[in-house]
């Protein structure tokens, strides 16, 4: 069982090199006209022309693609470091995750603070990170969020001194017009209704 796994092993360790060599070789493949007008995106299309010169893979024209541009089979689709990749974006999707085989990859979706989790998580479990160096990461995330609780803490502090400041401004007004006594108030109606009269003669 050892040695049929180290075969294993060694086979994979060959074929990610020779995949790393026909990445070098191959072609980027290019779909037809796509150089010629403006229209027509750079995304592979196979040519289904009736005359189309590169669907008859007549010589001078860009390279077509074949099987023949394949990479070996138990390699493709995994990650540099032979370990295939999956998508994580929660704490629960971790269990299912297979350490010797699999490595995660965090969601560009998911939050700073949940990622922090994953990481920690991941680092327990001995889940390799492929899509992030987790400790510099790591390192630089909880320095922002630090950063961030600090400046929103501030702006709370800010605002709470700014609304006792208005209310003392508005609290003296306030008193002022309590302070008016009965007999002045029955002078100003008599005022405003003097007044009326005047605009109505």
């Amino acid at each position: 069982m050892k040695s049929e796994k180290k075969e294993s092993n060694g086979k994979k360790e060959s074929h990610l090199k020779l995949r790393e060599s026909q990445k070098r070789k191959r072609p980027s493949f290019i779909r037809q006209c796509a150089g010629k007008r403006r229209r027509v995106s750079h995304v592979w299309r196979y040519p289904t022309g009736i005359h189309s010169k590169l669907r008859h893979q007549m010589a001078g024209h860009i390279p077509i693609v074949t099987t023949g541009w394949r990479t070996p089979k138990d390699v493709r689709g995994t990650h540099n470091s032979g370990l295939e990749m999956i998508m994580v974006a929660t704490l629960s999707q971790l269990e299912k995750i297979k350490k010797e085989t699999q490595g995660i990859i965090i969601s560009s979706s998911t939050g700073t603070k949940k990622r922090l989790s994953i990481i920690e998580e991941a680092k327990k479990r001995g889940i390799s990170v492929l899509n992030l160096d987790a400790e510099k990461y790591a390192e630089k995330a909880r320095k922002e969020l630090e950063a961030r609780v600090s400046k929103n803490k501030k702006a709370v502090e800010e605002r709470r001194e700014k609304t006792k400041k208005r209310e003392k401004q508005e609290a003296p007004k306030e008193e002022k017009k309590e302070e008016i006594s009965p007999e002045e108030k029955k002078k100003e109606e008599i005022k405003e209704m003097e007044k009326v009269l005047t605009s109505k003669e």
